[in-house]
């Protein structure tokens, strides 16, 4: 919606984990869009917004991980850094939005919409935004974040072995590497998110 607030975060070095937090208060908190490039720190920040607003975190990525297995188009979209066609992210985005908790509590939609296609989609939904968080960080920063990312398996939990490793050596010698964290398919999803 035209009238979304809009909040700004410009993190200034690889430390991107250590932004401030948003803030939201003063206003009715219904449905927040936080966009950015990969790896800029969407998560961090959504965790933090989910805790303070008790908003429905629907990450799109993670969605669309999940669901690698049972629809092998998907995987071979997003291991060549490419963005899933729209008719399918639209559907699995609709649907997660259909969910009761969805209904019931303010949403943080996470990764989408990432065109017009999809943002015509909230729209016909009748979904309005109420406010909007672009987070901008440097493409540099962004592939060393990728680089030293790391997830736990058992948890899901999200690291970097650089800039805030586990602190249990266990979690540490199970971490492993998405399958889209590298730094030639990160250059290829950030041509594709300038684009």
């Amino acid at each position: 919606s035209a009238a979304a607030s809009k909040g700004r975060i410009a993190p200034g070095g690889p430390s991107a984990d250590a932004m401030a937090e948003v803030d939201l208060s003063g206003s009715r908190v219904g449905t927040v869009l936080i966009a950015g490039p990969p790896a800029c720190g969407k998560s961090t920040q959504c965790a933090r917004l989910v805790r303070k607003y008790g908003l429905v975190h629907v990450s799109a990525g993670d969605i669309l991980r999940s669901r690698t297995k049972l629809l092998p188009e998907l995987a071979a979209y997003m291991d060549k850094g490419l963005l899933v066609p729209d008719e399918l992210v639209c559907s699995i985005i609709k649907e997660r939005l259909s969910l009761h908790d969805c209904q019931e509590h303010g949403v943080l939609l996470d990764g989408f919409p990432r065109t017009r296609a999809q943002a015509e989609v909230l729209a016909e939904l009748g979904i309005d935004i109420s406010h909007m968080i672009l987070l901008q960080v440097d493409d540099e920063t962004v592939i060393q974040r990728v680089e030293g990312r790391r997830v736990d398996p058992v948890s899901g939990e999200v690291y970097n072995v650089k800039f805030g490793p586990p602190s249990d050596p266990a979690v540490a010698a199970r971490l492993v590497i998405r399958t889209d964290d590298t730094r030639d398919k990160m250059v290829q999803r950030l041509a594709v998110y300038h684009d």
